[in-house]
């Protein structure tokens, strides 16, 4: 997970606290602000309360867990008429629980009670906009009693299940297997729109459907071997971070590039006809944006993993605090800039946390800096999962409402695109079978509702989180996550040959 500035709190997801070996989202999202109401906003979440509100709103969203303790964000949004030039959100939080640190605002603490000011870049925001600031909590309890710029924050509680300590982080064992990387697919011909001076859009003979594969479990996923029964020879492998070395790519953080085990299993998958996409970053570790110091050592090490694995398309997923690390995500752009200047076949994505209502602010921006610094951003592949309760109904229609919503983001940002050229520029991946949100469960049936969504829209392509979880737990159905099993009834790889219609 990243960090912004040297305020961020070191990486949590290292040292003692597992995680679950998947992508972070949003399990929890409590609704703060005098007689507030969560609305669907297009770039995010935002909160209504009243017309004449005269504090702005605060949004509170725990964005991973673990054994002990959370990251939690707040989002601020000016809900009054006119612009803003600071804010203060107190909270409290109950005994056994407190801040371990804070990012993107100015905290003091006295006792269970938590105030933070806006720092010094964030506090002026102009009617309608909306800023975050994240923070680690050791301990579970959750953030009470909010005031923000003195008025009390009465709103509804959602609560959601957390995923329990039986899914594991990187579970298993062999430092090895953590190393593997997102490289899989191109953006199919015909979801590919012709590149304009607006932006271009990816084209190409990839698999239109390529599933994650998780290569921090052990035993080591065998692409090749499960080509078959997920229905395609395309995969992304997830996920490269940076090492304990500062600004040196390694899978997981861990695992060298030159694994033997990882580099023969992807020459087995080419040797019969398929490919991959790695990508970069994910929920753990520290990305190399975070890491390395310039946009050019950043090319340079982005560089050595495309060579290593002669890579035609890389994929970055930005998530948790990462998402506003507003250094690093010029830092990768400019890199991006250059990678594509060096090789102007090469197809780059941008994975980024959705909600039905699209893209988070943050998100967006991330797509207006790319644009900003010259980055031809090839697909941007929404995150559709784990949403909450505030976003009930079946998974296929959410996340046809995330892509859709995302698709008009993408036309503010590259204006210049059709709607057919937009749809083209979107890739969807839903978590199957039970997500760590334990009440929503992505069926086989979604899957092969979501292909047929994606080919009547010519999507740019499909995956899904994940291929190693496409089977069925040793003891059947399960009320929550697994990380090497679906938790529904299913045959072996039904959810990789549905999505595989597309």
């Amino acid at each position: 997970m990243g960090q912004h500035a040297s305020s961020a709190p070191a990486d949590p997801s290292r040292g003692s606290r597992p995680r679950a070996p998947r992508f972070s989202r949003r399990v929890k999202l409590t609704a703060i602000g005098t007689g507030a109401t969560l609305v669907a906003a297009g770039a995010g979440v935002a909160l209504a309360t009243g017309a004449n509100a005269a504090v702005p709103a605060a949004a509170f969203a725990e964005t991973s867990t673990w054994d002990g303790g959370y990251t939690g964000q707040y989002t601020i949004t000016n809900t009054t008429s006119s612009a803003i030039s600071n804010w203060t959100v107190v909270f409290g939080l109950p005994a056994g629980s407190s801040v371990d640190s804070l990012w993107n605002g100015t905290e003091t603490a006295s006792g269970q009670t938590y105030t933070v000011a806006n720092a010094s870049w964030n506090g002026t925001l102009a009617a309608g906009a909306s800023t975050t600031f994240g923070f680690t909590v050791n301990g579970t309890g959750e953030p009470s009693s909010c005031t923000i710029n003195g008025s009390a924050c009465s709103g509804s509680t959602t609560t959601t299940p957390s995923v329990p300590a039986s899914v594991p982080a990187s579970a298993s064992a062999k430092p090895s297997a953590s190393a593997s990387a997102s490289a899989s697919a191109k953006p199919s011909a015909s979801a590919s729109a012709t590149a304009t001076s607006t932006g271009g859009s990816g084209s190409g003979g990839y698999g239109r459907f390529s599933p994650y594969a998780d290569l921090s479990l052990y035993p080591l996923y065998n692409l090749s071997g499960a080509a078959a029964t997920e229905g395609t020879k395309y995969f992304n492998l997830a996920f490269i971070t940076s090492g304990t070395t500062a600004c040196t790519p390694e899978w997981g953080g861990v695992t060298a590039l030159n694994d033997s085990s990882i580099a023969s299993d992807i020459s087995g998958l080419r040797a019969a006809g398929g490919d991959v996409r790695v990508s970069f970053g994910g929920e753990a570790g520290t990305e190399l944006a975070q890491s390395c110091t310039s946009a050019s050592t950043l090319a340079a090490a982005y560089q050595s993993v495309i060579k290593q694995y002669s890579l035609t398309e890389i994929d970055f997923d930005v998530e948790g605090a990462a998402v506003t690390d507003t250094a690093s995500i010029n830092r990768r752009n400019q890199a991006i800039a250059t990678l594509e200047s060096e090789d102007p076949g090469l197809q780059v994505s941008y994975t980024l946390p959705v909600l039905p209502s699209g893209l988070t602010s943050d998100g967006v921006a991330v797509l207006s800096n790319a644009k900003a610094d010259g980055a031809s951003i090839a697909a941007v592949n929404v995150m559709a999962m784990d949403y909450g309760s505030s976003f009930p109904g079946d998974m296929a229609t959410l996340a046809e409402q995330a892509a859709t919503a995302t698709m008009q983001q993408v036309q503010s940002v590259w204006t210049g695109l059709t709607t057919a050229q937009a749809y083209a520029k979107i890739a969807v991946t839903p978590m199957i079978g039970v997500n760590d949100v334990s009440t929503e469960t992505f069926t086989v049936a979604d899957a092969s509702a979501l292909a047929s969504w994606a080919k009547s829209n010519g999507l740019a392509w499909l995956a899904m989180w994940s291929a190693t979880r496409d089977s069925e737990c040793s003891g059947g159905a399960q009320t929550f996550a697994e990380a090497t099993c679906s938790s529904v009834v299913q045959s072996a790889g039904a959810f990789g040959q549905g999505l595989s219609a597309y």
